[in-house]
């Protein structure tokens, strides 16, 4: 815990504060209960020799005609009202450490418009299937086209038989099997590569005018994060113990969703889509939950704008739909993989944190296996993965809200290699800008999260559990102070 937090669980006793702070209270002052988070910053507290700055935070100004620290302690009379200065503080900063929770889709800052023109996002994951075919067929043209030449084939691929029919039986089949796999492959990729195009026939770009929503949540005065490129997570109860949880839409079945297109699609002055909610959707897990900011009728989620119910299933241990979900959890220690910033500047740092820290918060999942892995993490035979929270890292120079400084910015900054930014505004709204709302492409060759610095803090002595050895858990644990240049340098040593 550093230096100026103060843990705000139920009535434990002051002694995280900083040892004046301790010493101006009284070491027996107990702190009541504020918020339900576990650990909030807060400001520096008072020293000895400023009693009028405790005088200030204790009712704003010291009518008293006596000092309000006399000795090295705050006096009595005067103790209540600077707790309770502190803790009105403390919310201030909790609210403003905390952020925005991911509940719901966040809106773009600008206005935006679409042209039918195929989508420019996701071009990488394509990439990446095409670069199997070239894989594939590098790895087994040799053989394929020894098996188109029948002379070759004698050569290579001889049968002890000397009955020329069941040679050339052996050599059809051996030619038919390599034939439908290069097949099945290609279909497999160019079908759903169709279906990709046609699932994203246009763009959708941002014009200059920035949306009311945007305005009214104070925009301007907001905190700039950036948007990490992962799969969206949220910690919260379950089994009366803090889980993590997956991100699960529910959404309409075939039918359904037809009728809701074609009611988007029509230029009839219709009146408002009526969902019929136990009907027209797909079945979801017994366990899901609907996502906290969505509205209900009669007791019902009901689907956003674009007919999906955002919401959550837990993620159980040795999941195997949410296997790369579980492999940043242990919930015998009650801890996961976190990826925030080190206390140093300039540099990150992986480390286990307490599922209870970061309970009713949203992360974001990234790694190998996650979006294409954009940042490069790990390999196919070492995949890692990691948990960020949402607005964990702030933008230091970010630029004006102007389509070309944003532009700029995102083209030729170092801090602008980034898939977006996300808005956290004082009301808890979130606003977002994709970098191909403004055309641009992503994800990049180099990042800017990849490229930076990482430390690796994980003492294991710290747990009771024995972490299983193909774990990350086991891995990172055996990297405990280990620095890399590169967060996508990271390696493990088997």
């Amino acid at each position: 815990m550093g230096g100026n937090e103060v843990s705000v669980l139920g009535n434990a006793e002051v002694n995280c504060y900083p040892r004046t702070w301790a010493r101006l209270l009284g070491r027996g002052h107990r702190a009541r209960p504020v918020l339900s988070c576990p650990v909030l910053p807060c400001p520096a507290p008072p020293t000895p020799a400023l009693g009028c700055v405790a005088g200030l935070l204790a009712g704003g100004r010291s009518r008293s005609p006596f000092p309000v620290v006399q000795h090295g302690a705050v006096q009595p009379q005067f103790r209540p009202a600077l707790v309770r200065r502190w803790e009105r503080a403390a919310r201030v900063a909790g609210a403003m450490r905390r952020r925005g929770a991911v509940q719901r889709k966040v809106p773009c800052v600008f206005v935006t418009e679409v042209k039918e023109e195929p989508s420019a996002k996701r071009e990488r994951q394509c990439g990446r299937k095409h670069m199997l075919i070239f894989e594939f067929l590098k790895n087994h043209n040799k053989s394929f086209f020894q098996l188109l030449s029948h002379e070759e084939h004698k050569k290579q691929f001889h049968h002890p038989s000397s009955d020329p029919l069941i040679e050339k039986a052996g050599y059809l089949f051996q030619l038919v099997d390599t034939l439908i796999s290069v097949s099945i492959l290609l279909s497999s990729i160019v079908f759903q590569d169709i279906y990709n195009i046609g699932k994203h026939p246009f763009k959708v770009l941002a014009t200059e005018t920035i949306t009311g929503k945007a305005l009214e949540a104070d925009i301007y005065n907001a905190i700039p994060t950036e948007k990490v490129d992962g799969t969206c997570c949220y910690v919260t109860t379950y089994k009366g113990r803090p889980y993590l949880w997956a991100r699960l839409d529910r959404k309409p079945n075939k039918q359904a969703e037809k009728r809701f297109k074609r009611f988007l699609y029509s230029l009839e002055d219709c009146k408002e889509f009526v969902w019929n909610i136990e009907e027209d959707f797909k079945p979801v897990p017994d366990t899901w939950i609907p996502a906290k900011d969505i509205e209900f009728s009669n007791g019902n989620p009901l689907p956003d704008e674009n007919g999906h119910m955002p919401g959550w299933v837990p993620v159980e241990k040795n999941s195997k739909q949410y296997c790369w979900h579980s492999s940043v959890i242990n919930y015998e220690a009650e801890i996961a993989l976190v990826l925030k910033h080190h206390a140093d500047p300039g540099l990150l740092e992986i480390s286990p944190v307490p599922l209870s820290e970061i309970l009713e918060q949203t992360l974001e999942l990234i790694g190998t296996n996650i979006n294409a892995n954009p940042y490069g993490l790990g390999s196919k035979k070492q995949p890692v993965h990691l948990l960020v929270p949402h607005g964990a890292f702030e933008l230091k120079n970010p630029p004006a809200l102007k389509q070309n400084d944003l532009l700029s910015w995102f083209e030729g900054c170092s801090e602008g290699k980034v898939e977006g930014i996300v808005w956290h505004c004082h009301d808890g709204c979130l606003i977002k800008l994709h970098r191909h709302h403004l055309g641009l492409p992503w994800p990049l060759a180099e990042t800017y999260l990849s490229s930076q610095p990482v430390v690796i803090s994980f003492n294991r002595t710290k747990y009771d559990c024995d972490f299983e050895p193909k774990s990350l858990f086991h891995h990172f644990s055996n990297l405990d102070g280990q620095r890399f240049d590169r967060l996508k340098d990271i390696k493990f040593d088997v």
